[in-house]
């Protein structure tokens, strides 16, 4: 058998619980779209502060100072720290979150979709525009706000993140913070043969990502 030189490991659905297995594991191995704190393993990720600062401050500087939270219900690769992000970011620009205008959602469409409808079947009092984990979860919510009376962007904007190809399958599409997948293969394929080379270093890479405007983000109604 082939023997394994090294492992890039996509982490996006990854438990954090269990990352103890990969530092204690021989092969070379470099993880991609999550990073660990508390174990040294080398890591490529999105910078998720200033990610999701690009992202909030893009709704506030359209004027929106009610802008909710559409959180996922997993806490697995890089999501924990976009929810970290956001309550900060929130407070960096001098917004005050109300608790329900945090809505918890699965990261499937159809899932999300339903969980949001029983959110807008109780829920009138509605923020101007939601921040959604990812772009899975914003299509759930445009799905499910179809469904009902209210207009995207003109009474509710949704941004995403992720820039995933789902972005473009909805009407209209959305906005989102592109993540450069290129980029972080890129980096994790040198970054791996440089182990395999014999780096004993270990490194932790954040690339950032960049705000793409598209139809789902619009100044409030008045």
């Amino acid at each position: 058998r082939q023997p394994i030189d090294g492992v890039i490991f996509f982490a996006s659905e990854f438990e954090p619980a269990y990352a103890g297995l990969l530092a204690k594991s021989n092969l070379p191995i470099v993880v991609v779209d999550s990073r660990f704190q508390e174990h040294a393993i080398n890591s490529i990720t999105v910078e998720s502060m200033f990610s999701v600062y690009q992202a909030l401050k893009h709704l506030y500087d359209l004027g929106h100072r009610r802008i909710g939270f559409l959180n996922a219900n997993e806490q697995t690769g890089a999501l924990p720290e976009r929810q970290n992000a956001f309550y900060a970011c929130q407070k960096k620009l001098g917004l005050i979150l109300r608790p329900e205008d945090v809505v918890t959602l699965p990261i499937f469409v159809d899932p999300a979709c339903h969980e949001f409808q029983q959110y807008l079947s109780k829920t009138k009092d509605l923020p101007t525009a939601f921040f959604a984990s990812n772009d899975i979860i914003a299509a759930g919510a445009l799905k499910a706000l179809a469904l009902t009376q209210l207009q995207v962007p003109h009474d509710l904007s949704i941004i995403g993140f992720d820039d995933s190809l789902v972005c473009t399958l909805f009407s209209p599409s959305l906005t989102t913070m592109r993540i450069p997948k290129y980029k972080i293969g890129e980096l994790a394929v040198t970054r791996l043969h440089e182990i395999i080379s014999g780096d004993r270093n270990i490194l932790v890479t954040l690339v950032s990502s960049e705000l793409i405007v598209r139809d789902t983000t619009a100044p409030p109604c008045k």
